[in-house]
């Protein structure tokens, strides 16, 4: 049986929130407890506290473990959040994630503990995305007095990840783009260095006024740092196209025929209250050996003064 209590979040989810039901129903401590039947002479009952213990001391805090991950790169990445986020859960249906479980954590993935080089490969490419779901889900743990450490260590943990967001822009958590009061919350431990850069990625993603300071753009891309293109292209009738998209950034498309060729480079983003950032449109080709490039910037005007970019046609 290769699949544990904290692998994903079916079973907090479920089992948690019945054991909740079922304690709230008879206003009682209920025992919860995890039957192991993976091997049938051996099945065991384990209280969720024991096994929660169990499985991060031998698979989340092993060495062994994380070694084999980081060989996975970007997926093995996207595990190591996944853990943080799934603990997050079990914290917030029962009382047995512990202020050491989460120490380990800062301990193993932000220190390196075991000096496997984690905290570089979490800062890497696209696994920074779970670096700054990691380091966020820290933050909103000790946010919710779920994890009650010193502010040095939530220093240390604030700046990893508000470095990784101004980097690479918010990842797709509620830790980065849309718990705003946790957001708010978390920059007085950011160093004013680089506290405007970070406030700036945070309100072109959320567009919430908290983090709005004078000559800022409700364009998502406006620094030139696009998180996801897409291009399309159709060549004499011939279909051939790319389009690769992060962050909820899709791609447009263009179309021709008859030996008529048509580009479109644009980009099309969502931020959390519904904001669209920059959408590119081709018209039709009106004849043969005709070239159209229509670039067009749909803005909206946030609650604040902003920069608006004028809608263009050429």
């Amino acid at each position: 049986n290769l699949y544990g209590v904290i692998d994903n979040d079916d079973y907090f989810d479920y089992w948690g929130g019945l054991y909740n039901a079922m304690g709230y129903i008879n206003n009682a401590d209920i025992a919860f407890n995890v039957i192991k039947y993976g091997e049938n002479v051996n099945a065991s009952i384990t209280e969720i506290g024991q096994y929660l213990k169990r499985e991060m001391n031998t698979r989340y805090y092993n060495p062994q473990w994380i070694k084999a991950m980081m060989e996975q790169d970007y997926s093995g990445a996207s595990y190591m959040s996944k853990f943080a986020s799934n603990l997050y859960g079990w914290a917030t249906v029962t009382d047995k994630v512990t202020n050491r479980d989460w120490d380990n954590m800062v301990s193993v993935y932000i220190d390196d503990k075991y000096n496997l080089g984690v905290k570089d490969f979490l800062t890497t490419g696209y696994n920074s995305y779970s670096m700054i779901s990691m380091t966020g889900t820290l933050l909103t743990a000790a946010y919710d007095n779920k994890w009650k450490t010193n502010d040095e260590t939530l220093t240390k943990v604030a700046n990893i990840w508000a470095q990784s967001v101004i980097d690479n822009g918010v990842a797709c958590c509620d830790c980065s783009c849309g718990n705003i009061m946790m957001l708010d919350w978390s920059l007085k431990y950011v160093n004013p260095d680089i506290l405007s850069k970070l406030k700036a990625k945070l309100y072109q993603a959320t567009q919430d006024k908290t983090f709005y300071e004078d000559g800022f753009s409700n364009d998502p891309n406006a620094d030139g740092e696009i998180n996801g293109t897409g291009n399309d292209t159709n060549i004499n009738g011939t279909d051939a196209g790319n389009s690769t998209g992060e962050n909820g950034t899709n791609g447009s498309s263009g179309g021709s025929s008859n030996g008529t060729t048509n580009q479109t480079n644009g980009t099309e983003g969502t931020s959390g209250n519904g904001t669209n950032g920059t959408e590119s449109l081709v018209p039709d080709s009106p004849n043969n050996n005709q070239t159209n490039t229509t670039n067009a910037t749909n803005t909206t005007q946030p609650e604040t003064p902003t920069n608006i970019t004028p809608l263009l046609l050429s």
